[in-house]
């Protein structure tokens, strides 16, 4: 079992408080309630496969970004029948194909999990074989009723434990896909999580501010607007997990915001890539989330230029 590091209370209550206005545990407690009684009748199996995979294109080339996802069912891949279906593998997908290098994708992700969980379960399995560690994770905190100021107490000890099994690795906080979008909520409980989930939501962005060790993507911006125009048309049949459709949508947006980062990290020269091969790497990365029912051309982003990646 991991211990997770002391970290001094006064401060992180100070950021969870003043960071956003927190949403009393009694609230989290009845969305968790809530939650569980109507999604009783529709549970979908856990996955019968884990995400171990390499992703080279014939265009990519070069040694391979090692990553590893951790996080709750959507790192799972609950609601996706497939291990190519899912969140992790969806994302290498696309990440290789946006950064033109081949992409070693692990995942650890347990249904249910909250950062305790991910601590305890998913931090250990960790080792020096990796280059950047991904963590979604806050859904089932922010259903569950976790304190915003235990939450963040729990997120820093993550980063922390991470960075040092993996020897150094940066830890990448996507934060939370909107809560509230899943169509099995209805009002006002789709209020209390959505408020909840924002809670928690800023925390990660803002500690990953502070945290040397810490990155932060926003993967809520990227597709929270489709989501909540999609509706039902992503999300699988307990109307909670996206189903393979959400899963591209959302592997995109971890692929584009991750290569955003390391770009801004380790430049990209112009000579690089022409825009052509820009242009086309595009195309490939949304082909098939283009033809899945639902998504259509207002949903793709517009393609990455030379003259932004140089």
């Amino acid at each position: 079992m991991v211990r997770a590091p002391r970290v001094p209370q006064g401060s992180l209550t100070a950021l969870a408080v003043g960071a956003v206005v927190a949403v009393p545990s009694t609230f989290g407690l009845l969305i968790s309630r809530q939650v569980r009684r109507i999604r009783a009748h529709a549970m979908l199996p856990r996955p019968d496969y884990t995400v171990d995979i390499t992703v080279q294109p014939p265009w990519v080339q070069g040694d391979p970004l090692r990553v590893t996802f951790l996080g709750d069912s959507l790192v799972e891949g609950v609601g996706a029948p497939r291990a190519s279906q899912s969140l992790p593998a969806q994302a290498a997908y696309r990440l290789a194909a946006h950064l033109g290098r081949p992409i070693r994708m692990r995942s650890y992700g347990i249904a249910s999990s909250k950062v305790e969980d991910v601590i305890r379960d998913q931090v250990p399995q960790l080792d020096h074989d990796t280059d950047l560690v991904i963590v979604l994770i806050g859904a089932n905190d922010a259903t569950g009723g976790t304190p915003p100021w235990e939450f963040a107490r729990r997120i820093e000890a993550l980063t922390v434990l991470a960075h040092e099994r993996t020897g150094g690795a940066p830890v990448v906080f996507t934060g939370l896909p909107p809560v509230g979008s899943a169509p099995l909520l209805t009002m006002p409980l789709r209020e209390l999580a959505s408020a909840m989930g924002d809670t928690l939501h800023t925390i990660q962005r803002r500690l990953a501010q502070r945290l040397p060790q810490a990155r932060y993507i926003d993967i809520r911006c990227e597709v929270g607007d489709t989501l909540r125009r999609r509706g039902k048309e992503l999300f699988a049949a307990d109307n909670y997990h996206p189903n393979p459709a959400g899963y591209a949508l959302l592997g995109e947006a971890v692929a584009r915001s991750l290569t955003a980062m390391l770009h801004d990290e380790r430049p990209v020269h112009a000579a690089t890539f022409t825009q052509a091969e820009l242009d086309a790497i595009h195309r490939s990365a949304w082909e098939e989330l283009a033809a899945l029912p639902g998504i259509t051309a207002e949903d793709v982003p517009p393609a990455p230029s030379v003259a932004a990646a140089a």
